[in-house]
C-alpha cells in the first residue's frame, strides 16, 4: 500500500481485492456446507482474480 498524503486508508484495487476475498469465503463456507461444487468453483474463481488483483499491486 502507497502512503498518501491525506489518505490513510487502503487503495481501491485493494479494497476490491478484500471484497472479492470475504466473498470467496462466504462461497467455499456455502460449498462445505452444501457440497455444491459450483460455488466452490466461484470462490476458486474469485481467489485467483483478488490474486491478479494484488499480483498488479505489487508490480505498479
Amino acid at each position: 500500500m502507497e502512503a498518501t498524503i491525506g489518505h490513510n486508508g487502503l487503495s481501491g484495487a485493494e479494497r476490491i481485492a478484500d471484497y472479492l476475498d470475504r466473498r470467496a469465503d462466504r462461497l467455499l463456507a456455502y460449498a462445505r456446507k452444501t457440497g455444491s461444487g459450483d460455488a466452490h468453483t466461484r470462490a476458486n474463481a474469485l481467489q485467483v482474480e483478488a490474486s491478479n488483483i494484488r499480483a498488479g499491486l505489487v508490480e505498479d
